[in-house]
């Protein structure tokens, strides 16, 4: 497998993918999904670390799996990818090069994480975090 990142990693947030969202369930259930997802995320790494920490795959693969959904679903594609990656050393037991990981993803999280902090709806002025 390449382990290298696909072009839009590191991109944050793809707007394209969160505006399919928003047209598919629209503003309101949308405007949750990212306060819960902006307001969840550092506390699912949290958890995932401590998971990472005592090898407990039972409680880290299903963190990341998460993760992998609700970015994907939102546009935080690189999260998305680099939860995929950690997930895929999980299932080779390569559990110590999933936790080398764990400040990428943690980065990236932090990057969607401002992106999804900086939306605003139209005609709206506000964002998730307010």
């Amino acid at each position: 497998m390449n382990s290298s990142p696909p072009s839009w990693a590191g991109a944050s947030l793809d707007l394209e993918v969160l505006e399919k969202l928003r047209y598919d369930l629209g503003d309101d259930i949308v405007q949750r999904f990212m306060q819960n997802y902006v307001c969840l995320l550092p506390e699912r790494l949290d958890g995932l670390d401590e998971a990472l920490g005592q090898r407990d795959l039972q409680r880290a693969v299903p963190i990341l799996r998460d993760l992998r959904a609700a970015g994907s679903m939102l546009g935080a594609l690189g999260v998305a990818y680099l939860a995929d990656l950690l997930e895929q050393h999980l299932r080779h037991d390569q559990i110590d090069r999933a936790a080398g990981e764990l400040p990428a993803l943690r980065s990236e999280a932090a990057h969607a994480i401002r992106a999804l902090s900086h939306v605003t709806w139209p005609g709206e002025g506000h964002s998730p975090s307010r």
